[in-house]
């Protein structure tokens, strides 16, 4: 650094009067080695590194058995309940992406990504379009209502566009760096851009993964200029996909067009006696080796003057491979199987493209803002793994019902899928939900921190005519009696958040709280509630309306904060008769019956003995036992229904098998089924041993058997039937709609739960239509899981004293979605009723979550004794 003393007292005299330094001083202060550099408001290299905790909200194994009897073509991945039993589980991440990116890169979960080899290719579309403000168009019967962001996606969208295009490249530019960081050595990236930012990107990707690694712009003409824009100035037909890559080492699968007709008109004018097109090629230097292969084969043959002429047939050609200006991929049209209505969706020609392309089978692929799916979709249909982020509700719902329909037609189809699940981030510091600028010094952040949550609280608080409390940790507030918490400004109020309240309501002695927020995470509510009141707590969460930052609004009392959606369900239980009267019935995986067929066929010698000496035609003690009876998840040798006696005969054992049969064992034990076991060995050399054994074990069994139940061997039979749903939503009101419509027009709202269509006629007379008839309109979507506590969440955390990563149990369980309808495209009918689920005696927890058609869901938890 070489300045003049001129210049050092400028330097002095100008941070003195805190005054900015002028430009020049830039390249003569700092080091930099970068010739050419994009610079915006704010600019700064600093990445965040936090690594929040994800918490799974649901797992989404095998689509829905459409019977009892049906199951999963892959029962090497997934059990007799359709859960999956080992490798990768797709993940669908809900929240800010640059919260899930720092802690994909810098948490545990990073470790799992790397053992699937890493990232091997991203796709982002993010939000370029300055209007793209999380709007959403909603069909009610014959009629579009649009569904205006929730105040966390116009935080979001504010972020962005905000400044223009500084906002954007800012937000951008961070989110990039993260993905560079969490690609494999050999991953590549494609960031879909329109006209309004293609030149700021390729400057800000250059920035961030070296022009070197710049390996091309892929235009997509996804339409034709027609009309208006091709008028007065060029019309804008194309998008633009910027391709980089970590390293020179990456994947790339040329693809190929077919060629056009008129190139097959040229080329291929030849056809041959079986009519297949050709074109003659020149034998150039080939071997006569190759030539006599290319002559068996009919590739080449003998002309009338004797010659030999060479054919490429048309049938055998791959087409023209593809280059960067892609005109054969049209955008998704209104009447399109996979048009889902949301308004930035691509076409999955046009991913599978670039998925085929740049993965392989069995690659990670991964889309952070992944709106309504594509991405995963047609990753999961072309056999790649993928992980999917976005921070709007509507969008997660909207890839969720899409993933489930891909699982369910690759599982009608015999191909192969995997299971997936949803994860929001569980814990935020407070400087995240607060809104805070983290790139100010350590001081100014704490300063802005404390006002800006003052402001916001003060702000919250008078809207919801409550009035300040202090001396507390979790409370901001006093109402009629309650105290009251405020969530976070840009983020959703979590379990952990409302978990910790509870402590301190229970430290303190406080019964009565209400929880304002701008979101909640998926599936708080009203579970966490019914928690609460257990402890002697009521809970009350109700939602903070965007309408609290209008001054005017507030002033006229017209703010209100509605409470959360209700769930009303109702289990039903059947009694099934006896199965033959016998009793003995042991729940089985059906996919096991094959294999029991093939080992029936199959016996070992030690089998057949035992069979045919002891067993067979009631020879011991009267018992009829069956040969390869598959129970539960197993497959035992010889099975005794009468007694619920299995008789196996082991091998050689070691280490392994001897762990695995007393799993087992243990197993079978849970349904009252006694396991004897007997070695090869006794069985071919004292047959008569073992027959003397075999009945002392039959008569203490007869002795000491279980009772039978009244159900005689059957199970019981639950199905849950949804019998209510009730939201208050608010947006905008009926008088405010009727004040402000012009004659001839309407506009339809929502009102305390009602979705609401206003009408002025001519003469200006106002009418009202309810849109929203019965409580089932509200519902887009609901699911089950009939055992909600038999999946613990486990998470790994990093162990304080050893440094070493451990596992551990939240507390928390995870939603497992075994049954499901909602509403689609085609057919937007709704099941009520779930069909009857097989289950052991005994008490349950079955947990059903709804989906209301905001995109918003809620989860209701019942005990269920059978």
């Amino acid at each position: 650094m070489k300045l003049t003393d001129n210049e050092k007292r400028e330097i002095l005299k100008l941070i003195e009067a805190e005054k900015p330094l002028p430009d020049k001083y830039r390249f003569l202060l700092f080091d930099d080695k970068r010739e050419v550099e994009l610079i915006w408001n704010g600019k700064t290299n600093e990445v965040t590194n936090i690594v929040l905790p994800f918490q799974v909200i649901e797992q989404i194994d095998e689509p829905r058995a459409e019977k009892q009897a049906d199951t999963g073509v892959q029962s090497d991945l997934f059990d007799f309940r359709g859960r999956q039993k080992t490798g990768w589980t797709n993940k669908l991440i809900w929240g800010d992406n640059k919260l899930i990116l720092s802690s994909l890169k810098n948490g545990p979960i990073r470790d799992e990504i790397e053992k699937q080899g890493g990232i091997k290719l991203i796709y982002i579309d993010p939000p370029f379009d300055v209007g793209a403000d999380f709007s959403m168009d909603i069909e009610i019967g014959d009629e579009t209502f649009t569904k205006k962001p929730n105040v966390l996606e116009e935080l979001a969208y504010r972020d962005t566009w905000g400044k223009g295009a500084d906002s954007f490249i800012a937000m951008i530019y961070e989110r990039l760096s993260l993905m560079r960081d969490l690609l494999a050595d050999d991953g590549c990236i494609y960031v879909h851009v329109d006209w309004r930012l293609v030149d700021h990107l390729r400057l800000v990707l250059s920035e961030i993964f070296g022009d070197s690694f710049y390996q091309g712009c892929i235009r997509w003409k996804r339409q034709t200029s027609s009309g208006y824009k091709g008028i007065k100035k060029y019309g804008r037909a194309h998008d633009s996909m910027f391709w980089f890559t970590k390293s020179t080492k990456f994947t790339f699968n040329t693809q190929y067009a077919p060629y056009s007709e008129a190139y097959i008109k040229s080329h291929y004018t030849q056809i041959d006696e079986k009519g297949r097109r050709y074109r003659p090629h020149w034998l150039g230097t080939t071997t006569d080796e190759t030539i006599n292969k290319f002559i068996e084969t009919g590739r080449v043959v003998k002309r009338p003057d004797g010659q030999l002429e060479k054919r490429l047939y048309l049938d055998e050609q791959p087409g023209t491979p593809i280059d960067d200006v892609w005109t054969d991929i049209f955008p998704v049209n209104s009447q399109a199987e996979e048009d889902t209505k949301y308004p930035t969706q691509k076409s999955e020609a046009l991913l599978e493209r670039i998925i085929k392309v740049s993965s392989n089978e069995n690659d990670i692929v991964a889309d952070f803002f992944c709106g309504s799916g594509t991405t995963m979709a047609v990753a999961e249909k072309l056999g790649r793994k993928w992980i999917g982020s976005d921070l709007g509700k509507f969008a997660i719902h909207t890839a969720r019902k899409r993933l489930i329909g891909v699982q369910r037609q690759l599982k009608s189809d015999g191909k192969d899928f995997r299971a997936f699940e949803i994860l929001n981030l569980g814990k935020y510091e407070r400087a995240h939900y607060i809104g805070v600028n983290m790139n100010l010094r350590e001081e100014e952040r704490q300063q802005q921190l404390l006002q800006k949550e003052k402001d916001f609280i003060a702000l919250i608080l008078k809207a919801y005519k409550a009035e300040s409390a202090e001396n507390f940790k979790c409370f901001h507030g006093k109402k009629a009696g309650r105290l009251v918490s405020v969530g976070p400004i840009n983020l959703p109020v979590t379990r952990l958040f409302v978990e910790e309240i509870i402590l301190e309501c229970r430290e303190k002695r406080i019964s009565r709280v209400d929880i304002l927020a701008f979101e909640f995470e998926m599936g708080l509510f009203p579970n966490i509630q019914e928690e609460a009141k257990a402890k002697g707590i009521d809970l009350a969460l109700k939602y903070i309306p965007r309408e609290v930052f209008d001054k005017r609004a507030v002033e006229k009392n017209q703010v209100v904060f509605h409470d959360v959606s209700y769930i009303d369900i109702k289990p039903l239980v059947k009694y099934p008769p006896d199965k033959g009267g016998k009793g003995g019935y042991v729940p089985y995986d059906p996919s096991l019956t094959p294999k029991a067929q093939e080992n029936r066929s199959n016996p070992t010698p030690s089998e057949k003995k035992l069979w045919y000496e002891v067993l067979q035609n009631k020879k011991l003690a009267d018992l009829k036992f069956t040969r390869q009876k598959p129970l539960d998840q197993y497959i035992v040798d010889f099975y005794c229904a009468e007694l619920m006696l299995a008789i196996e005969i082991d091998g050689e054992s070691h280490a392994e098998s001897i762990d695995y049969d007393t799993q087992r064992t243990k197993r079978l034990n849970a349904f009252d089924v006694q396991v004897v076991r007997y070695m090869n060995a006794e069985v071919l050399g004292n047959i008569e041993g073992v027959f003397e054994d075999l009945l002392e074990k039959v008569a203490q069994r007869r002795l000491n058997k279980p009772p039978k139940s009244p159900l005689s061997g059957g199970l019981p039979l639950v199905a849950v039937e949804l019998t209510d749903f009730s939201v208050y939503y608010s947006q905008d009101s009926v008088d405010n709609a009727a004040q402000t419509l012009k004659d001839g027009k309407n506009k339809i709202v929502v009102e305390q739960g009602k979705i609401i269509k206003v009408s002025k006629d001519k003469n200006g007379i106002v009418t009202r239509e309810v849109l929203t008839k019965k409580w089932t309109d509200w519902i887009d979507y609901w699911s089950v899981d009939f055992d909600f506590e038999s999946k613990r969440e486990i998470v790994r955390v990093e162990d304080e004293a050893s440094g070493e990563m451990e596992e551990k149990w939240t507390g928390d369980f995870i939603f497992e979605n075994e049954w499901q309808s909602f509403r689609t495209k085609k057919d937007r009918s709704l099941e009520l009723q779930t069909p009857y689920h097989e289950c052991q005696p005994g008490r349950y927890k079955i947990a059903v979550k709804v989906v209301d058609i905001f995109g918003n869901d809620t989860m209701k938890i019942i005990d269920v004794t059978v």
